[in-house]
């Protein structure tokens, strides 16, 4: 009898298989058990169908979920129609991905592209920690509807934090609620929660900008900063949309600039500080070894160049500059490279070159006889006949 009852119990908490959405949907409404799908495509998506294979229809070790298996092929038959009414296709953007469902069909998180792992054992793992976020996320859900018909605001408002909390797409219904229940939003969780695309923001800026409310995206954005609620992140995605509202403001480049080097600064190793460092370069910065140079760095007369991006530390040896045009209707004119330590000259080769669409002497020699701690690498340049031209330049220890 002991037995049994473990064997009774063990059924009750295995996942159910369905072999049709309304099925499965019928089975998560009975069990309030959240639905994980995988949607592969038989007879297009090779790894679907490894996936299926050596995961999915095996033991995975799930509890408590309903699972479905949905073929979305090419070349789809009635029966495929069956299994697949009331599913809305468009919903996968990759395949083979797995997606969860709440018990009424609301999609929770999708797992697959680059989040899907090739590896079939690590995939294993990864389905499990999602079914169990899945599972998570229901149990929140519950209980934040349980609190709110109670009337118990601060244990609705903990339910739907907890909802935040987790690493997977958030319901606008939640960030709504949330509005609602608690506007004060003091530890700035909504806030984060709901921060969105970084492309809405910035050229959502842009686009206030060029209708004339310049002003009141920039009151906005500064304000957003002012509540210190946000991740250094997207700290960083804000700057960069101030810099992009003072970057299409007349005569407001220098605080796009710093707007854009403030991006980088407070998140120096995210994309939002890198695109920030980028953009503060290439629009405003000196010719650099990662961005080359611009036609605005060009001139009719020779001027300095003050090479940006170098290394920290220049090893002793023989090192090379080389300049190589790549676009445009002008090339560039180089009189003199110089390298410094610091303000101490440690190298240099002086010689007229040219690159274009056919380069000339436009390799430049630096014998650098110690360790360089602070180079500084300063060049004569001119646009050869005109200020249409871009390139690059190269530094490379031979």
């Amino acid at each position: 009898m002991f037995t049994t009852l473990i064997c009774c119990l063990a059924a009750l908490a295995s996942p159910k298989r369905e072999s049709s959405w309304p099925a499965a949907l019928i089975a998560a409404k009975e069990t309030g058990w959240p639905i994980i799908a995988l949607a592969h495509g038989s007879d297009w998506c090779v790894r679907g169908e490894t996936l299926k294979r050596s995961v999915w229809d095996r033991h995975m070790g799930l509890d408590k979920v309903v699972l479905v298996a949905l073929d979305i092929r090419e070349s789809p038959d009635e029966r495929d129609a069956e299994v697949l009414e009331g599913f809305d296709v468009k919903q996968v953007r990759t395949f083979p991905a797995f997606l969860a469902f709440e018990p009424d069909g609301t999609r929770i998180a999708t797992l697959g592209g680059e989040s899907l792992t090739l590896d079939l054992e690590s995939t294993r793992t990864e389905l499990a920690t999602f079914s169990a976020a899945a599972r998570k996320r229901v149990l929140l859900q519950r209980q934040a509807r349980t609190a709110a018909a109670s009337g118990n605001v601060a244990a609705e408002v903990s339910a739907l934090h907890g909802v935040l909390d987790q690493n997977l797409e958030v319901p606008k219904s939640v960030l709504e609620r949330l509005e609602e229940i608690d506007p004060a939003d003091a530890g700035g969780k909504r806030r984060r929660a709901s921060f969105g695309h970084f492309h809405n923001l910035v050229h959502g800026a842009v686009r206030e900008t060029r209708q004339g409310q310049a002003q009141d995206a920039i009151n906005r954005l500064q304000g957003m900063l002012a509540a210190d609620v946000y991740t250094p992140e997207q700290q960083a995605w804000i700057h960069n949309a101030l810099g992009s509202v003072y970057r299409h403001s007349e005569g407001k480049d220098e605080l796009a600039e710093r707007h854009y080097k403030m991006a980088h600064t407070t998140a120096p190793e995210t994309v939002a500080g890198k695109a920030g460092r980028r953009m503060a370069q290439q629009l405003y910065g000196h010719p650099s070894i990662e961005m080359g140079w611009e036609g605005r760095h060009l001139t009719d007369q020779y001027r300095e160049w003050r090479i940006e991006g170098l290394p920290d530390v220049l090893e002793p040896g023989v090192w090379t500059v080389t300049f190589n045009w790549k676009r445009g209707r002008h090339g560039l004119d180089v009189a003199e490279v110089r390298l410094f330590d610091g303000n101490r000259e440690v190298a240099a080769d002086v010689h007229k070159g040219f690159t274009g669409h056919n380069p000339s002497q436009n390799v430049y020699t630096l014998r650098v006889p110690s360790i360089v701690r602070s180079p500084q690498l300063k060049v004569q340049a001119k646009g050869a006949g005109g200020r249409d031209g871009r390139g690059e330049i190269v530094l490379k220890q031979l």
